[in-house]
């Protein structure tokens, strides 16, 4: 699976995406026996960054960090699925890191950025 780089569209604000994992999905924190897929779309870097400006619920960092969700919530990765992929337009954009609760309204998923991973592992084009 290649990796998108920094300003591969894959990143653009409302580009369909879809996580990958065996994570939690009753809120129970039990796990999934099958791999699992949610459909989201690519957040903007202003949209998670006011979502998540610092603090008890965490801070979003741009260039190491991308957010995808749904805006009414629903979908999302949840405990268990970090780690994961964040697939768009057939490239790696992200892996699962961190979130408030899981497909909660106003709080996207919180992904380490498959592009800064990329460079800081020095994988080329």
């Amino acid at each position: 699976l290649p990796v998108a780089r920094a300003g591969d569209p894959a990143y653009a604000a409302g580009t369909p995406a879809r996580v990958l994992g065996w994570g939690d999905t009753r809120g129970d924190g039990s796990h999934s026996p099958v791999l699992l897929a949610a459909d989201v779309r690519m957040i903007s870097d202003t949209e998670c960054a006011t979502a998540y400006p610092g603090g008890a619920e965490g801070r979003f960092v741009r260039g190491e960090m991308v957010c995808a969700g749904l805006p009414a919530g629903g979908a999302d990765a949840c405990q268990g699925d970090s780690g994961g992929p964040l697939v768009a337009e057939g490239r790696l954009v992200g892996l699962v890191s961190w979130g408030v609760g899981c497909g909660l309204p106003g709080k996207p998923g919180v992904y380490t950025s498959g592009a800064m991973v990329a460079q800081r592992i020095g994988l080329s084009g």
